[in-house]
């Protein structure tokens, strides 16, 4: 066996990492360049006591002999050929390596298989050396282990009562859940599982993030916000700017003389904002910030009157 890949390796998809030596491949192979061989052979011999037969010159039985055998190599060739397929070997790939040696290949070469890459990505692990015995009761079944990070899923876990406003397709906000890491990157929605884990009540979720600076490594926790809705409002304010005046929500607008409290209906919000329905304007000047000692500025003032 010769291992052409070693750690960190990076790989293209169906380039060769590996050259092995197998005794059930070279006896395939030889199979199919037998059966290939046997079955033009028979096809000649067919197509002679045919042209034959149509000038009646030979017998019916020649002409019915010659045609039972020909299929009877053709059949071997087909099956002979399925096999090479099974074992992942193209058959024109083998007709092509015979025609080059010009000659019959010796053992040697008929037992090598070259394993490709299915994927392009990065080797992080391999499990053999040169001459190291796979496959076999004991070995190793595997040579390699490959990875492609340039898209990475993100899976959640999902209360039922927020099955209902999810979608697949939607936009996922990702942050890791780790103080002081400031990543933040949008996925979607893959996945949505039908199936309840049975313990927690919560719904799987797989969401697909594009990570092609490999930054996001599998095992890490992350914090998601899901998109439930996405519709324009014509005025929206960070819930930092409401207060709450007599029982009714109020925001503070900027006026020639400073800020005054004015009362306002608010409609939908998310993590962050609210709609107001009605009590600002677009343009209006609104504070968002520190409105807690504007409420008790006019409180003061309310007082000392």
């Amino acid at each position: 066996m010769w291992v052409k890949r070693k750690l960190g390796d990076r790989v293209e998809r169906d380039e060769v990492v590996a050259v092995l030596d197998i005794r059930e491949v070279a006896d395939a192979k030889s199979e199919f360049l037998t059966s290939s061989v046997k079955a033009d052979l028979e096809r000649t011999n067919f197509d002679r006591q045919q042209s034959l037969w149509d000038k009646r010159i030979s017998s019916e039985q020649s002409f019915l002999q010659a045609k039972s055998i020909y299929a009877e190599a053709a059949l071997a060739f087909d099956l002979a050929r399925q096999k090479l397929s099974a074992l992942g070997l193209n058959a024109m790939d083998v007709a092509a390596a015979q025609k080059r040696e010009e000659v019959t290949p010796n053992t040697s070469s008929l037992r090598r298989y070259e394993l490709r890459s299915p994927l392009k990505g990065r080797v992080v692990e391999r499990k053999v050396d040169i001459c190291t015995t796979v496959g076999g009761v004991g070995d190793p079944s595997d040579l390699y282990k490959l990875t492609d990070l340039t898209n990475v899923w993100v899976e959640l876990a999902v209360a039922t009562v927020e099955l209902p406003s999810i979608r697949e397709g939607a936009t996922v906000v990702i942050t890791p859940s780790s103080d002081g890491d400031g990543r933040r990157a949008e996925g979607r929605v893959m996945f949505i599982s039908p199936l309840l884990n049975l313990e927690t009540r919560s719904a799987r979720i797989v969401v697909t993030l594009p990570n092609p600076d490999l930054t996001w490594r599998p095992g890490t926790f992350v914090t998601a916000e899901i998109e439930i809705a996405k519709e324009p409002v014509a005025v929206r304010l960070p819930k930092a700017a409401f207060q709450t005046l007599g029982g009714k929500r109020a925001a503070f607008v900027r006026t020639p003389t400073g800020f005054v409290a004015r009362a306002v209906k608010i409609g939908r919000s998310d993590d962050d904002f609210i709609e107001v329905v009605s009590g600002i304007s677009p343009g209006d000047g609104v504070a968002v910030g520190n409105t807690f000692l504007l409420k008790a500025e006019l409180g003061k003032s309310e007082t000392d009157r």
